[in-house]
């Protein structure tokens, strides 16, 4: 007789509305009975930060576990495939255009240690301001009159870096040309990348998910010592992205292609690894 199977033990978590697309793309399922989420089994680190809070740490503030929750989404599962060869040309190509669909970011390479979007899908926060206080500084994250880039728009970030550090490790293994900071992947891939459905309202929304990431500024200001111990300020400002180009069909309304810059402090925390 067949021993009887180890049933995996269930861990609740506490979902947002707003997050639950996402957290079911990570696992998550949705009890019936109880009207609560949970995962059965080992909770991905993706998840760890969603964690019922009778089961969580009660010394974890509420600011360090929104900081957690950032690191989580910043985080993705590692490429499985590899990009195509870029075109023969310069030593640095003006573009590299990513020909994979499930790509993300490799490793712990976590973009800001900080919430740089809104997790709420619901409230724009335009001309809005968050302020997260460093140990030798601050993050301050200003949005524009059309919102503050959200969880879902940042998903376009992620793949920008994705498909960038991909990029660099054919690079580095002689198999391809130094990437530019600009790209320019095909709305479906991106529609793909962010899990959301391929219809006419998503691909305007491409477009204002685009807005929002050029609008939504980030300065950091960083206190230290500079020659002879003497105190010091640095204050750095940039988007999320740099610049944006979108082509749509005038007769449906649908956005065809897009070009995306990444912002250079992005490119070169990539580059510069």
């Amino acid at each position: 007789m067949a021993a009887p199977r180890e049933r995996r033990p269930r861990t609740y978590l506490t979902i947002d509305y707003d997050s639950k697309d996402w957290a079911k793309r990570h696992g998550a399922r949705w009890d019936k009975v109880r009207k609560r989420w949970y995962v059965l089994g080992e909770v991905s680190e993706m998840l760890l930060p969603y964690v019922d809070g009778s089961l969580a740490p009660k010394e974890v503030p509420e600011e360090e576990r929104q900081k957690q929750k950032a690191k989580a989404l910043a985080m993705a599962a590692r490429p499985k495939k590899s990009l195509r060869e870029p075109p023969q040309g310069d030593a640095q190509a003006d573009f590299f255009v990513p020909g994979v669909w499930d790509v993300a970011a490799k490793d712990n390479r976590g973009i800001m240690d900080v919430a740089v979007f809104r997790l709420s899908k619901k409230h724009a926060r335009a001309n809005e301001v968050m302020l997260h206080e460093l140990p030798d500084g601050h993050v301050r994250v200003t949005s524009g009159p059309d919102g503050m880039a959200s969880i879902w728009d940042y998903d376009i970030v992620l793949m920008g870096v994705s498909h960038l550090t991909e990029a660099m490790n054919r690079f580095r293994a002689g198999q391809g040309e130094k990437p530019g900071r600009v790209f320019r992947p095909h709305v479906s891939e991106i529609l793909k990348f962010g899990r959301q459905a391929d219809g006419g309202r998503q691909y305007e929304a491409v477009e204002a998910s685009l807005r929002r990431l050029k609008q939504t500024t980030i300065e950091i200001v960083r206190r230290g010592r500079g020659r002879g111990w003497r105190p010091i300020r640095v204050t750095e400002s940039a988007g999320l992205i740099s610049d944006y180009k979108a082509v749509s069909h005038e007769d449906t309304g649908r956005v065809a292609s897009v070009e995306i810059e990444l912002p250079k402090w992005l490119y070169e925390a990539v580059v510069e690894a």
